[in-house]
C-alpha cells in the first residue's frame, strides 16, 4: 500500500514551522541522551552481574517509545498530514510517562543529586564518573519532561490555530445545503422564503 504524498498546496500545516521543527529536534536529541545513558548503564550493570533497577527499564523503555513516536510522527508530517489532534493524544501519553519517570528517578536519587561529586564523598574516582552521570541522566529526564510539556502545548496551540476560521452554520441554514441552487430572482417570484 503506497502512501499519498502530502501536497503543501492543498493541505497546509497548523504548526509553525521553525518552531515545530526545532522543538521536535531537540526533544529527540534528549530522548536519545536517556535511551544511551540507559542503555549504558543497562550494559554495565548486567555486564557485572548485578541486577538492573526497574526504574532504569522504565526510563528506557519511556525514552525508547518518545523515540518511536517522533519517528512514526515525521513520517506522517513529511509524507502525509499530521493532525495536531493526533499528536496532541500522543505527547499527552508521552507527558504523562515522562513525568512519572522523573518523579521516579527525583525519588531514586535524592541522596545523590543532595551530594557533590568529589573524592571525599565517593571514595574512588569510578564513584565520582558514576555520580556525574546519575546527575546528568537527572538533567536530560528534566530536559526530556520539559520539552514533551512544550511539544503538548505547541499541538494545543496548532489544534486552536486550525479551528480559527471555521464557519459553523447554525440548525435552521443546514437545510439550505440540502435545497438545489435557486436563483435569488425565482425565490421572490415562487414565494419561498429561506
Amino acid at each position: 500500500m503506497a502512501i499519498k504524498r502530502n501536497d503543501r498546496q492543498k493541505l497546509r500545516s497548523e504548526y509553525p514551522r521553525l518552531l515545530f521543527h526545532g522543538l521536535r529536534s531537540v526533544q529527540l536529541m534528549a530522548a536519545l541522551a536517556v535511551f544511551g545513558i540507559m542503555a549504558y548503564f543497562m550494559y554495565d550493570l548486567h555486564s557485572e552481574h548485578y541486577s538492573i533497577p526497574w526504574i532504569f527499564v522504565a526510563l528506557f523503555a519511556i525514552s525508547g517509545v518518545t523515540i518511536a513516536v517522533q519517528i512514526v510522527t515525521m513520517a506522517f508530517y513529511a509524507c502525509t498530514y499530521l493532525s495536531p489532534k493526533f499528536n496532541v493524544i500522543l505527547n499527552a501519553g508521552i507527558t504523562v510517562l515522562w513525568a512519572v519517570g522523573f518523579g521516579l528517578l527525583s525519588f531514586a536519587l535524592k541522596n545523590t543529586l543532595n551530594k557533590a561529586c568529589d573524592i571525599k564523598t565517593w571514595a574512588t574516582e569510578s564513584g565520582v564518573l558514576i555520580c556525574h552521570d546519575y546527575k546528568i541522566l537527572w538533567v536530560c529526564t528534566l530536559v526530556a519532561l520539559v520539552l514533551t510539556i512544550l511539544a503538548l502545548g505547541l499541538d494545543i496551540y496548532a489544534d486552536l490555530r486550525g479551528k480559527r476560521g471555521i464557519y459553523v452554520l447554525p440548525g435552521s441554514d443546514k437545510s439550505a445545503f440540502d435545497m438545489e441552487f435557486v436563483r435569488p430572482h425565482e425565490i421572490r417570484k415562487s414565494g419561498c422564503q429561506v
